[in-house]
């Protein structure tokens, strides 16, 4: 049976805190991305070693033996997606992480066995109203700043005008994230003429 975090939503009382939604957020989003990564390594590890499956202790949290002091491996183990163990448990009370069974995570065909490629390294370089943006080592020219600061503007109609300008010409997923920043900002204080408790209108 599968189990799912309960979110507070407006139809169920209060509304939950916006701090709160936010940070309950960004972990189901640290923990997807930690269970990919577990699943890449995992999977990186069995093609070294030639391996189709793995091993693993009925409680999820490291390889048994004789890969079981391996302590990298154990951290990717204890990482993995439920999916990861489909398989179930064998006759001796183990679960067997099946090579097919990331690759599937992973989008891969059931076999297949080559190496997936690195993942790019993109640095952002922020000094004052100089954003440098590179990618694998390159400079990449063109990319859009959003900056929201609420010691910027001085009033609430500037604040609003910096708002409506940023979410109109950013990407959907930059504008949900600009429109959650500019309407519960910190130091919100500091815009004269603002609403209590919140800058921004939901539009």
């Amino acid at each position: 049976m599968t189990t799912a975090t309960r979110r507070p939503h407006a139809g169920s009382g209060p509304l939950i805190d916006p701090q709160l939604a936010s940070l309950l957020e960004r972990q189901d989003q640290v923990a997807a991305a930690a269970g990919r990564r577990a699943v890449e390594l995992i999977r990186e590890w069995m093609l070294a070693q030639d391996r189709s499956w793995l091993a693993v202790d009925f409680t999820k949290t490291r390889p048994e033996p004789p890969f079981a002091d391996d302590e990298g491996l154990a951290a990717a183990v204890r990482a993995l997606p439920r999916r990861a163990f489909g398989s179930g448990l064998d006759l001796r009370g183990s679960f067997i992480v099946r090579l097919q069974a990331l690759n599937a995570i992973l989008g891969l065909m059931h076999a297949d066995r080559t190496p997936m490629p690195p993942r790019p390294r993109l640095e952002v370089v922020v000094a004052g109203d100089d954003v440098t943006v590179f990618l694998d080592g390159a400079q990449l020219d063109g990319a859009a700043a959003y900056v929201v600061d609420a010691g910027r503007q001085r009033s609430y109609r500037q604040w609003m005008s910096a708002r409506d300008a940023a979410i109109d010409r950013s990407s959907p997923a930059a504008g949900a994230l600009l429109r959650k920043f500019y309407d519960h900002p910190p130091a919100s204080g500091e815009i004269a003429g603002a609403p209590a408790g919140r800058p921004g209108e939901q539009r």
